[in-house]
């Protein structure tokens, strides 16, 4: 049994690599996939779903530019995106999960929150908690299997690309990955220099956020020693140690060159 053809989740996601690996997941769970792109944007689409389809849920990114996941939230509890979508289910989405980060979402209307990386069996136990259609979860169950767990660390120090948990939750496609890999390889370079732009001018808050959408988008495909530094470059920001921070950088760049020599490896690899 698959899951109704017109089920439509909504994902608001700025990153163009987590859009895809979240779009990847959600597909194979059988959901027809809607992406917006900052919380704005999601609200004129809800607007403009009176002749479609509705959507049934909302995955909503927290940090993200014109307006973010919360003051969307927000809007949307208003009313703003129609009366139909007052009470719609939210989930947010973001790069860490501390209990500061929960309470943030929930004071602003979100009704859940899931945590960076994503993976498929996770997605799917929020997913059953508010889609509440018995044929989507049925379809959703049969699709992914429960499994144990897979280590994202080593003893020692994280991994630069942990391949195997970021398969394992991708229900180990080799298609789906090389995909979502080169969608973020294609990224890194504009992503940088926009990074490093900023870090010139002491534009902290643009620096803040760039890092952090780094962090997420490094949990999502398993490159563990990018998320670590990623999150403690941060911190660091949000700090104001800046100096701490550009002391860090070469090491920071050095850490994402070893990153693009495995993860071009392993697309060679499985592409002959």
């Amino acid at each position: 049994m698959d899951c109704p053809t017109d089920t439509r989740l909504l994902l608001v996601e700025d990153s163009k690599v987590n859009q895809r690996f979240a779009q990847a997941l959600l597909e194979d769970l059988g959901f027809k996939v809607v992406i917006a792109q900052h919380g704005a944007d999601a609200i004129e689409f809800l607007l403009d779903t009176a002749n479609e389809a509705p959507i049934e849920l909302v995955l909503m990114d927290c940090e993200m530019p014109v307006m973010n996941g919360y003051e969307a939230t927000k809007s949307i509890r208003q009313g703003k995106a129609g009366d139909d979508y007052k009470q719609i289910p939210i989930i947010a989405m973001t790069a860490s999960g501390t209990l500061g980060d929960e309470k943030i979402c929930f004071t602003a209307g979100m009704n859940d929150h899931l945590s960076k990386p994503i993976s498929t069996q996770k997605l799917r136990l929020k997913l059953e908690r508010y889609l509440v259609n018995a044929e989507v979860n049925v379809a959703c169950e049969k699709r992914v299997p429960i499994s144990q767990s897979v280590p994202t660390d080593s003893v020692h120090s994280p991994l630069t690309w942990d391949r195997e948990s970021a398969l394992h939750r991708l229900n180990h496609s080799d298609e789906y990955m090389v995909m979502i890999l080169k969608t973020f390889l294609d990224s890194l370079p504009p992503q940088i220099d926009h990074l490093e732009k900023a870090l010139n001018s002491n534009e902290l808050e643009t620096v803040r956020m760039e890092f952090h959408s780094l962090k997420g988008v490094a949990g999502n495909i398993s490159a563990m020693a990018l998320m670590k530094q990623a999150s403690d470059m941060e911190r660091l920001v949000k700090a104001k140690q800046l100096t701490t921070v550009n002391e860090q950088w070469p090491q920071f760049l050095q850490e994402l060159e070893q990153l693009k020599s495995v993860l071009l490896a392993y697309i060679s690899e499985v592409s002959e």
